[in-house]
């Protein structure tokens, strides 16, 4: 008789169904970097700048700082990213330049996979190119 697995990352049976909602909304992104951590694993994000200044979106502190290399996409004023299928539990915002803050929303379509089953995206665990 089997034993049953928690679902992870790597089960394809999570990200091929319909996912969950988890909206957020920070009313202030400015010079100091702000972190959402999800409670289970992306299936797909979408971010939406309501403000006039641009925003840096990444997946580590160091990545949207530029520390070593610049590891982040930006939003600029008033746009949204398309719908990203991206697979993460945590994401990072740093207002890029400007003096004002600026809004942001996140749309989040998450799984049933919960956080602690998804890896910590870094350089520093194998994961290049995000910081």
């Amino acid at each position: 008789m089997g034993q049953w697995v928690s679902s992870n990352h790597n089960n394809t049976d999570e990200y091929l169904g319909s996912s969950f909602p988890f909206l957020h909304h920070f009313e202030t992104v400015s010079n100091s970097v702000l972190s959402l951590s999800l409670p289970y694993g992306s299936r797909h994000i979408t971010i939406i700048n309501n403000g006039s200044e641009a925003v840096r979106v990444g997946f580590t502190e160091n990545g949207v700082n530029s520390n070593p290399d610049p590891n982040f996409f930006v939003v600029k004023g008033g746009l949204s990213s398309p719908r990203l299928e991206i697979k993460c539990k945590t994401l990072f915002f740093l207002r890029d330049g400007g003096s004002n803050a600026t809004d942001v929303s996140v749309i989040v379509g998450y799984t049933n996979v919960p956080s602690k089953n998804v890896p910590v995206l870094t350089g520093s665990t194998g994961f290049s190119g995000v910081g």
